[in-house]
């Protein structure tokens, strides 16, 4: 079942957008926030797929995604978020640097690493 509604959708994409990068960057701060609020979600099977819609994204479109994907996800860790939205951003960094290629990390380190590090040092121990 999963080979033919992927499938199907690739079909429907293709036929509905002309320019799938433009596109992308138009839907991307929703499409972002969608993704972080099943990262946070106690669903495991969700998680994992809104993780590989991060990565994908990351992967076919990581020099043009980047600088757009991690403002986005460093506005969701901000300590007026809750926890469990904090915690699902940290799974979209993570996927985040798993894709990205070492150029691209590099290039975009002065981005991710102020991200990484409001990550890491969040106050709340869970």
């Amino acid at each position: 079942v999963g080979i033919s509604v992927r499938s199907s959708s690739i079909h429907v994409w293709k036929s509905v957008v002309s320019n799938t990068p433009k596109t992308l960057r138009e839907i991307l701060p929703t499409l972002t926030s969608r993704a972080v609020s099943v990262l946070s979600s106690g669903c495991e099977d969700h998680r994992a797929a809104a993780g590989r819609c991060l990565g994908e994204l990351v992967r076919k479109l990581g020099d043009h995604m980047l600088p757009e994907i991690i403002p986005i996800l460093t506005q969701g860790l901000s300590q007026d978020m809750p926890v469990n939205h904090r915690q699902g951003v940290c799974l979209g960094l993570s996927e985040l640097v798993e894709a990205a290629t070492r150029q691209q990390l590099a290039d975009h380190m002065d981005v991710l690493l102020p991200a990484v590090r409001e990550a890491l040092c969040d106050p709340e121990e869970t």
